[in-house]
């Protein structure tokens, strides 16, 4: 198997958008869509809650949600941060995920204790994805730390939030 850099897949994404030629949105959208199918042909329906952060990561989060959703499975979904720190791409998929889904999304604060989750969920991690470059601090560190301890399954979108593509991995990361 090849491990790619950050450096790589970025430029591989970069090169798709102005040569396919397909928008971010639209790139996003099919890595959604993908884990999408590959998600339905594992596991039957049951809940399934997804964690989003405001990134593409997040984006693909809303996606997955929204086609889930629409092939029986029980979902709640969370943006785990500030809905004015969203990506431009995370906004549409926003908008599409609450015309098919309005009831099923939640805004976490900081302040707001973690949700409940259900008996047999399945937990989707889209918190962050490989272009993370930092340590995950704070609130997002102890809703990570939650997760990990929730004893669910746990499915990471692109990578494990908090964990580095291409080096030592610092802090809390999804397990």
């Amino acid at each position: 198997m090849k491990i790619f850099t950050v450096e790589q897949i970025k430029a591989w994404d970069a090169y798709t958008i102005a040569n396919e030629p397909v928008d971010s949105y639209a790139l996003m959208r099919r890595a959604g869509d993908v884990f999408t199918y590959w998600f339905a042909g594992v596991w039957t329906p049951r809940p399934v809650v997804v964690f989003c952060g405001g990134g593409n990561n997040g984006g693909a989060g809303l996606v997955i949600a929204a086609r889930l959703g629409l092939t029986g499975y029980d979902i709640r979904a969370y943006l785990c941060g500030p809905p004015e720190s969203t990506t431009g791409d995370f906004k549409s998929a926003f908008k599409d995920f609450e015309r098919q889904r309005p009831a099923a999304f939640k805004w976490l604060k900081a302040e707001a204790a973690f949700p409940l989750l259900p008996a047999g969920a399945v937990i989707i991690d889209a918190l962050f994805g490989s272009g993370l470059n930092r340590a995950v601090a704070g609130w997002t560190a102890s809703l990570m730390e939650y997760i990990n301890q929730s004893g669910r399954t746990i499915i990471s979108v692109d990578l494990p939030s908090g964990m580095f593509a291409d080096r030592h991995t610092e802090g809390v990361s999804i397990l």
